[in-house]
């Protein structure tokens, strides 16, 4: 008899959503209106320079970023294990 796999983000499938995808909508759209409301010019500053470029541009960027290190973050630690023994 085959063993069915279980989805370990708990994701249910064709039955419907998970939770998880409606958080990660509510705030995807929360970052999304929090950006639009943000467009007033402001200086930022990185390493050695400075430029002056619209805020949403710098939010849209750190964002990302945060995103980026998210999904990164558990591939890292997973290849990094040492192995069982």
């Amino acid at each position: 008899m085959a063993e069915k796999s279980q989805d370990p983000i708990g994701a249910q499938g064709d039955k419907g959503r998970s939770w998880r995808f409606y958080l990660a909508s509510g705030l995807a759209i929360l970052a999304l209106i929090f950006v639009i409301q943000n467009t007033e010019k402001t200086s930022v500053t990185f390493l050695f320079s400075t430029t002056e470029l619209p805020l949403f541009l710098a939010l849209i960027f750190a964002i990302l970023l945060g995103v980026l290190i998210g999904w990164l973050t558990p591939r890292v630690r997973r290849t990094e294990r040492p192995p069982n023994s």
